[in-house]
């Protein structure tokens, strides 16, 4: 009896831990590597949803096909680019990925009196590091670290 009660729990275990698991996932920073780049409905020759210049950095969440990523662009646009128009950069956890809900100033330090690093557009995605006190510590797209009022933030995706 009490070797059955000890694998039941540790398979429960195993399955919350895949469960949590699965629930995290990565997504992957790209950034647009011709001029014209299309966004497309979907993957395919389908309707353009925007046009992307060259440097653009985009967010994929999949890769939907052999040729094409699943992307989101930093104004908010969903749709499918064609692979060979983008480079990786790196990754993110998509549980440290957020939106700015307005225009907000991306501060040196977590103070609405320090100075300012940049301006950040409302929609605008930024990785939070942590948050202490009301401030999120982040990781802008661009590079760009800094401090923004947590209040002015929303999970993505």
């Amino acid at each position: 009896m009490k070797r059955k009660t000890i694998l039941c729990v540790a398979l429960a275990l195993v399955l919350c831990v895949a469960l949590i698991s699965a629930s995290a996932a990565t997504w992957t920073v790209m950034k647009v590597t011709v001029d014209g780049a299309r966004v497309r409905k979907s993957a395919g020759n389908s309707d353009i949803v925007a046009t992307l210049k060259k440097g653009t950095k985009v967010i994929s969440t999949a890769k939907a096909s052999q040729s094409y990523y699943k992307i989101m662009t930093l104004g908010g646009k969903v749709g499918y680019i064609f692979r060979d128009h983008v480079e990786k950069l790196g990754t993110v956890d998509s549980s440290q990925l957020y939106k700015t809900t307005q225009k907000v100033n991306l501060r040196r330090k977590a103070s609405k009196t320090a100075s300012r690093v940049k301006k950040l557009s409302a929609g605008e995605y930024v990785m939070v590091i942590s948050v202490a006190d009301g401030w999120a510590h982040v990781k802008t797209i661009d590079g760009k670290r800094g401090y923004v009022n947590e209040t002015y933030l929303k999970k993505a995706g």
